[in-house]
């Protein structure tokens, strides 16, 4: 795949530009960092609707960051920036009496990481992330026209044991549900993350991480925890990697 590839080929890059980091003092350093990020939501609400198959989508985020190095192997930052999330899935064949069916949900989170890491060339980190949801928007089609969520969860779905809840829930909103009303506004986050550095002078540094990011709660609000077609509902989380480059500059 073209991620795998760019992965690949930046891991090469800094391995082959790397040099031993030779500032060992205490120090505290300022820095920013940007990356893509692939994501989808596990264990999709359907709301009634039929399961469809997951399709990652990619995006684009960063962060600035405050950090301080007590020595060799212990560091710890703080920062602040945004990532991409949501997901995308698409349906089919028979299953769906050969109806195209399509869902994207696109989400931009505001977020304050709180990572742990090892200062050492080769480092490992993980911490909480706070998580506060910004720009929020959903799409839905079937068979390649765009219809509204009421069309698209009620079509060709007669048993949907949902049915009349979703509309006492949409004509409470007029008709028209705000695509945010279905999230909840908040979501920590659990992350891990493995990276490499490089000196480029005394002062600064650059490094890459690969970074992974788990919702530790559900995402949907409770409103529309509703249950699949077999009558048991199951809660969604945000799953996200990424690649990410940044610099930092030692104060």
């Amino acid at each position: 795949m073209i991620v795998n590839r760019l992965y690949k080929n930046i891991a090469i890059f800094l391995l082959a530009c790397s040099a031993t980091i030779s500032v060992n003092a205490q120090y505290f350093y300022i820095g920013g960092q940007a990356g893509a990020y692939t994501y989808t939501s596990t264990l999709q609400n359907s709301m009634g609707q039929r399961l469809m198959d997951y399709d990652f989508t990619f995006g684009i985020g960063g962060n600035l960051l405050l950090g301080y190095n007590f020595d060799d192997i212990h560091e710890i930052r703080v920062g602040m920036g945004y990532t991409p999330a949501g997901s995308r899935r698409i349906g089919g064949g028979l299953v769906f009496q050969n109806d195209m069916m399509y869902y994207s949900l696109s989400a931009n989170y505001l977020f304050t990481p709180d990572w742990f890491v090892g200062s050492t060339h080769l480092y490992f980190g993980g911490g909480l992330s706070a998580n506060i949801i910004g720009n929020v928007e959903t799409q839905y089609e079937v068979n390649g026209v765009e219809r509204t969520f009421l069309e698209y969860v009620e079509f060709n779905n007669p048993n949907n044991p949902n049915r009349d809840k979703i509309r006492n829930l949409v004509q409470q909103n007029d008709g028209n549900v705000p695509d945010e009303n279905f999230f909840n506004p908040f979501d920590l986050r659990i992350n891990a993350m493995i990276g490499i550095k490089s000196e480029l002078s005394d002062q600064l540094l650059i490094h890459a991480e690969l970074i992974t990011m788990l919702s530790m709660a559900d995402i949907n609000h409770p409103d529309w925890r509703l249950s699949r077609r077999d009558g048991e509902y199951k809660s969604s989380r945000n799953l996200i990697g990424g690649l990410v480059i940044g610099f930092t500059y030692i104060l």
